[in-house]
């Protein structure tokens, strides 16, 4: 059984949709297969339903917070091998500039930058 250890964890409403975070800070210390196995963790904490009986919904995101660019992209590339889906990243510096709701945010199996949340009128 792995344990299941985010960070932090935040929701926020917007345009009357709830949101729903876990954060990973990353300090470059964590090698890039146990990282991998982090990835599997959060992916079973959804599949088997923990999450939705924990907290009530469904869906949820990873918001991984890494040091540098490089960084960003060799844990993007690591999760990419194992899902497409719920991660999101971006570097301490954009957070730093309180932008967490611009676009500042990259995803997994996707290019391009990302607003955290759906920007459009609802």
């Amino acid at each position: 059984e792995r344990r299941f250890r985010p960070d932090g964890y935040f929701r926020i409403w917007y345009r009357h949709r709830l949101y729903s975070f876990f954060v990973e800070l990353d300090r470059s210390t964590m090698s890039l297969s146990r990282f991998q196995s982090k990835v599997h963790t959060y992916l079973e904490f959804a599949r088997l339903g923990f999450y939705e009986r924990r907290f009530g919904v469904k869906h949820f995101r990873v918001l991984v917070i890494v040091p540098s660019a490089a960084r960003l992209e060799n844990l993007k590339q690591a999760v990419e091998k194992v899902t497409s889906g719920i991660f999101w990243f971006t570097t301490m510096e954009q957070t730093a500039e309180n932008k967490v709701l611009s676009p500042i945010w990259q995803r997994a199996g996707s290019m391009g930058f990302f607003f955290l949340v759906n920007t459009e009128s609802a």
